[in-house]
């Protein structure tokens, strides 16, 4: 039942402002789009290691490139690249800026 419930709120939609945000993880996001943050889930190392880069919830980010392969990310993130791995981008919850 657990992996049902994880499943379904990857596809969850919420209103904002009269807005629908569809809410992903970061993995999952396309390359030169725009994203805010939304969460961070994961543990005290992970969160601690995005706080540290900058990378905090209400943070605008864009996707420069995705390695293949299960490779890592690069995120532009306020006017710095920064790498992220895959496991730790898919624990960030983003939504699309239109």
């Amino acid at each position: 039942m657990k992996s049902l419930k994880k499943a379904n709120k990857r596809n969850l939609t919420n209103s904002v402002c009269g807005y629908k945000l569809a809410l992903m993880r970061l993995a999952e996001a396309e390359t030169n789009k725009t994203y805010k943050v939304v969460a961070i889930e994961g543990g005290c190392n992970a969160k601690d290691r995005l706080i540290k880069l900058g990378l905090l919830p209400g943070v605008e980010i864009q996707i420069k490139r995705k390695a293949p392969l299960r490779g890592p990310f690069m995120v532009t993130l306020n006017d710095s690249d920064i790498v992220i791995g895959r496991g730790i981008a898919s624990k960030i919850e983003v939504a699309e800026i239109i």
